[in-house]
């Protein structure tokens, strides 16, 4: 719950505002304990243009070359005549990857 707390208290994280930047940076330092944090900067076509997107990638080695995917996404939904934060979707699926 912590980590859902800190991500709403840095504030709405949609597209390229300083919040998303911040809770990305946030993940990333979260994650500091795994090996392999990456990211993947792309750009997609959506109805308010061009945004770029990053995914992030973490890697917990094991002890075999099998792989269990976990995925989440920690931006909010984009809406021009209201604030939407985002709360329980990506919040608390986001603090259970990096809590974990």
């Amino acid at each position: 719950m912590e980590h859902v707390k800190k991500q709403l208290a840095i504030g709405s994280a949609r597209g390229r505002s300083p919040e998303l930047a911040s809770t990305r940076g946030y993940i990333i330092s979260s994650l500091k304990n795994l090996l392999g944090v990456k990211t993947d900067e792309f750009t997609v076509a959506t109805p308010f243009g061009g945004k770029k997107m990053v995914n992030l990638t973490a890697e917990i080695p094991g002890e075999s070359d099998d792989v269990i995917m976990i995925a989440s996404h920690y931006d909010s939904k984009l809406f021009k005549d209201m604030r939407f934060v985002g709360a329980n979707d990506p919040g608390t699926s986001v603090g259970h990857l990096v809590g974990n």
